[in-house]
């Protein structure tokens, strides 16, 4: 097994495949799963209208396209954020953007379909 680097947590294999794992897991979630029960809400019948007011007004201007690339920016600062992280050895840093990504988007993924079951 090899030795980690406590700047650069993902430099060795089991360390990516952590960082790859933690990853997929906000992917999942936050990005597909928010989007996907996101856009189902918006072509569901009823009035239901978007909480999130960062969402509302990309939704108001860029409709589906500024949807996706307003989640797009949030996941790529996030991953900037736990690589400078790991980078500076903080450990609760480098753990704590994925996480909360994959919770935010399993809350978020879990409302917006208890809406469209409604």
């Amino acid at each position: 097994m090899a030795v980690r680097d406590a700047r650069r947590p993902w430099a060795t294999p089991d360390g990516a495949r952590e960082f790859v794992d933690l990853w997929l897991v906000a992917l999942a979630t936050y990005g597909v799963g928010d989007i996907v029960t996101t856009l189902a809400l918006r072509v569901a019948p009823g009035p239901v209208a978007e909480a999130n007011p960062v969402v509302a007004v990309a939704l108001a201007t860029g409709g589906h396209t500024g949807f996706a690339a307003a989640k797009f920016f949030a996941f790529v600062a996030a991953i900037a954020l736990s690589v400078a992280a790991g980078r500076r050895a903080l450990r609760a840093c480098y753990y704590a953007p994925p996480a909360v990504l994959a919770v935010v988007g399993a809350y978020a993924s879990t409302h917006n379909v208890s809406l469209v079951l409604a």
